[in-house]
C-alpha cells in the first residue's frame, strides 16, 4: 500500500501519528528496518517505526540491530512475535533484548494468544 493511502486513511479518522512495525518472519526479512525507515520519512512525521531484531536465535546480532533502529533511525519501538520463532516470550533468548530496551528506554510490544492453523498456539499461551 503506498504512503499516501495509509496518511489519507489516518486523516480520514482523525489520527495524527501511526506505529508502523517491520516484519522479521523465521524464514528472514520480509519488511527489513531499512525498508520501513524510507517508508515512515516520507509523510514527514506522521509515522513511527517499530523495530524488528531479526535472527533471536542470535541475540548479540538482534541487540545490534535493535540499538542500530533505535539510535540511527529513530525507532519507536520493538516488535517481536514469539509465535514466529516458536520461542514462548518467557524464553532466555529475548532477554538481551528485554534488557536493551530497558537501557534504551524503548517499549517492547510482543503478541500472544491462539494463532490459528499456520503455526502452534503453545508460545502464544498466557504467561503461568
Amino acid at each position: 500500500m503506498p504512503v499516501e493511502t495509509t496518511v489519507a486513511a489516518m486523516g480520514a479518522a482523525d489520527v495524527e501519528i501511526g506505529l508502523v512495525a517491520a516484519w522479521y518472519g523465521p524464514q528472514g526479512v520480509l519488511i527489513s528496518n531499512d525498508e520501513l525507515a524510507e517508508f515512515v520519512a516520507e509523510p514527514g512525521g506522521r509515522l513511527r517505526g517499530v523495530a524488528g531484531a531479526g535472527r533471536t536465535r542470535r541475540p548479540g546480532q538482534a541487540v545490534r540491530e535493535l540499538r542500530r533502529a533505535v539510535e540511527q533511525l529513530g525507532f519507536v519501538a520493538l516488535r517481536i512475535v514469539p509465535r514466529l520463532r516458536r520461542l514462548p516470550p518467557t524464553d532466555r533468548l529475548y532477554h538481551p533484548l528485554y534488557a536493551a530496551c530497558v537501557e534504551l528506554d524503548t517499549p517492547f510490544g510482543t503478541q500472544v494468544g491462539h494463532t490459528g492453523p499456520v503455526r502452534p498456539s503453545e508460545t502464544g499461551r498466557p504467561i503461568h
